[in-house]
């Protein structure tokens, strides 16, 4: 993704889920991500990666805290 495109747009965090939920019209239902966010007890499991030093590593619950603590800069 840092390839292709500028750097204000690169996702600083990516979640990999096995599916998505959809409406009765196919749109992926996001709200519930969006409510969810990065706590990686509200996220059922699913992999949070997230861009730390220049590459994407795994988010733990130890980087949950330290973010919410205010000791890691985005």
């Amino acid at each position: 993704m840092k390839a292709v495109l500028p750097r204000y747009a690169v996702p600083l965090f990516v979640r990999v889920t096995d599916a998505m939920i959809l409406t009765g019209n196919m749109k992926h239902q996001k709200h519930g991500m969006r409510e969810e966010g990065v706590d990686p007890e509200k996220c059922r499991g699913e992999k949070i990666m997230w861009l730390k030093n220049g590459d994407y590593v795994e988010f733990t619950k130890e980087d949950w805290e330290r973010l919410k603590g205010g000791q890691v800069k985005l």
